[in-house]
């Protein structure tokens, strides 16, 4: 028999991806945080015993100088919280 009406191609209907993806918001849920200032006060451990508490201690400051209790209170404290603790991940991460 002879090829298909629609020549084997397949109908995508006329829009292509482009290639990017929408920015996301950080999840800034009490239950978020307080499991990711956790995340970080144990990766600010193993950076402490790998590298040494000169390498540690600015990081130690600036964990300590949250108070996660407070930061829980409401979801401005809390974003201002994720936001603080990934970018101390990062910088745990860039000195291991």
């Amino acid at each position: 028999m002879g090829p298909s009406s629609t020549g084997g191609a397949i109908a995508t209907g006329g829009t292509k991806p482009t290639g990017t993806l929408p920015p996301t918001t950080p999840d800034t849920s009490s239950a978020t945080v307080a499991n990711l200032y956790g995340i970080v006060g144990r990766e600010l451990k193993a950076l402490d015993t790998k590298r040494g508490a000169d390498v540690a201690q600015p990081m130690w400051g600036r964990f300590r100088q949250l108070r996660i209790n407070d930061a829980l209170q409401t979801l401005e404290k809390r974003a201002a919280a994720e936001k603080m603790l990934s970018q101390l991940r990062r910088d745990i991460a860039a000195a291991m």
